[in-house]
């Protein structure tokens, strides 16, 4: 082990807002705190500053793709995986269906929910998609009381069963008071296009 004697770990820990993320680690056997100390301590701190810019881009990304009421994609964001989703299909030939639906009041008679019910049943809504669909379909809520679920590799048929398996799921938690209007389209047999996808799913 000779000359191994004074080999050293000199560390220096990466953090933002007060929070590590990582540590610098030198294995070294010179060392000057005033001038290798003050240099492996700015090497932390710039990584520390990307470190902040990066979880900031990320941030700025997610808030540019995710509708923040319900947590599910936006509409523009869902435009944009359709359209790339309606490309997968036509070069591999896999089926491809949209599925559209509303929440709606069961009676001409129901007052419909308003305020904080009306975004309560919106985001329990939102939370039964979650449930009841696939990681790899893509969940969009579009507004109001409308939401899209993008369905990869799936035929007319087996998104006719999807949707009733999903109503019947939904039933019980509408307490008789709300049901869903439903639409189903699927490319290229209704629609070739992504406006016209959705159009054709939520006229259904």
């Amino acid at each position: 082990l000779t000359g191994f004697e004074s080999v050293q770990w000199k560390t220096a820990i990466v953090e933002t807002r007060g929070i590590p993320r990582g540590v610098i680690a030198v294995l070294t056997h010179r060392w000057n705190d005033k001038t290798d100390g003050v240099r492996l301590q700015r090497i932390a701190q710039n990584l520390s500053k990307s470190f902040e810019i990066a979880l900031l881009h990320a941030k700025i990304s997610e808030s540019t793709i995710e509708d923040p009421f319900t947590g599910l994609a936006n509409d523009k964001f869902l435009v944009k995986r359709l359209n790339e989703e309606i490309g997968k299909a036509s070069r591999l030939k896999h089926p491809l269906s949209v599925l559209v639906f509303s929440k709606v009041e069961k009676t001409a008679s129901a007052a419909p929910a308003k305020g904080r019910t009306q975004d309560k049943n919106v985001r329990h809504l939102a939370q039964l998609v979650k449930a009841n669909f696939r990681s790899t379909d893509i969940l969009a809520f579009r507004g109001e009381s409308q939401f899209a679920v993008v369905l990869p590799h799936t035929s007319f048929v087996d998104a006719l069963r999807k949707v009733e398996r999903f109503r019947d799921n939904v039933k019980d938690q509408a307490g008789g008071v709300w049901t869903l209007a439903t639409g189903v389209a699927e490319y290229p047999g209704h629609a070739a296009s992504v406006e016209e996808l959705l159009f054709a799913a939520e006229d259904a």
